[in-house]
């Protein structure tokens, strides 16, 4: 997942809570594995890349299905009740982009 939709997550409050699992952008460019729970240790300003089941779940029971467009076109993730669906180049940016869609404020 790329910088920026890593950080619209964040910007729209998804959880930054980061796992052995996932990535952490410290800045726009240096990516990380966490070794250890984000502590003190963590610097104040850092971007949770979240991991696939974490954005499913994050979608709750709007959430309906994640469908494979041939290949080289991407991904489609898909809403309950005609909520719409968003696509993306792999699994992870199209449900990340669901989850903007189903939070947008």
């Amino acid at each position: 997942m790329n910088y920026k939709l890593a950080k619209q997550l964040k910007d729209a409050g998804f959880p930054q809570k980061a796992n052995k699992n996932s990535g952490i952008y410290l800045d726009r460019n240096t990516v990380v594995k966490p070794i250890m729970k984000p502590s003190d240790l963590m610097p104040k300003e850092y971007t949770v890349i979240p991991i696939l089941e974490e954005l499913i779940d994050a979608c709750g029971d709007e959430f309906f299905k994640l469908i494979n467009l041939n290949g080289e076109e991407g991904w489609h993730a898909e809403a309950h009740n005609f909520k719409g669906g968003k696509i993306g180049k792999t699994k992870k940016e199209a449900v990340a982009k669901l989850w903007l869609k189903l939070n947008k404020k």
